[in-house]
């Protein structure tokens, strides 16, 4: 049997990523931080190589999480509120943004990190995803027993299964980061819509309930 005074804990937190936004958001962000780890061959000739793949994929993580983190906002602002309400626990909220804050950051920092890192170690370069996949899985192991979302249990597999995948097949190591983030990317992408079809589907706005 749950505790309950966990489940009251973990409420306002679950409630935040009730409608797949965050997700959906944190898909967005994976996908342009992916696009950093484009062979060179492939990046246009006007843009200089050495700034993209140090500052450049700095820069464009943090504009990306910036601005999706805008958006989120502002779409729950017109979507999510309407139809169950705007939750604010006095004690908590600061912690709370600052913890959702964390989480985003986390899930992409860790990412390049670990691809930065450990891509320097040419004798274990192709079990990269692997490892890589392993210490992302562990940070959204721990953030699903915090929350209490069933649903990233099952991204937190689907992390693991796909870093072993990329590892085991015989990938290019230049492109291997760009097809981990790009599946890991869609991942996040097709949980967060599932999840916002689901609630679309279960609320309405409190004008419509009204009449």
């Amino acid at each position: 049997m749950k505790d309950p005074i966990q489940e009251l804990a973990q409420r306002p937190q679950r409630y935040w990523y009730t409608d797949g936004l965050t997700e959906i958001a944190i898909g967005v962000t994976l996908l342009l931080l992916g696009l950093t780890f484009l062979p060179k061959g492939l990046l246009p000739p006007t843009i200089n190589a050495q700034w993209f793949f140090g500052a450049g994929r700095i820069l464009i993580t943090l504009v990306a999480m910036i601005l999706t983190n805008y958006g989120v906002r502002l779409v729950k602002e017109h979507l999510t509120y309407p139809r169950t309400g705007y939750v604010s626990y006095r004690n908590d909220q600061g912690l709370l943004r600052w913890t959702r804050r964390g989480f985003v950051i986390s899930v992409a920092f860790s990412i390049g990190v670990v691809f930065a890192l450990i891509s320097r170690l040419e004798h274990i370069n192709g079990w990269l995803p692997m490892l890589a996949s392993l210490v992302i899985a562990v940070a959204m192991l721990s953030t699903a027993h915090r929350v209490g979302l069933a649903r990233f249990y099952v991204l937190a597999t689907y992390t693991l299964v796909l870093g072993g995948a990329i590892s085991l097949l015989v990938i290019d190591d230049g492109v291997q980061p760009l097809v981990f983030f790009t599946l890991f990317s869609l991942g996040w992408l097709v949980s967060g819509t599932l999840t916002l079809i689901q609630y679309l589907q279960r609320t309405r706005p409190t004008s419509e309930q009204m009449e």
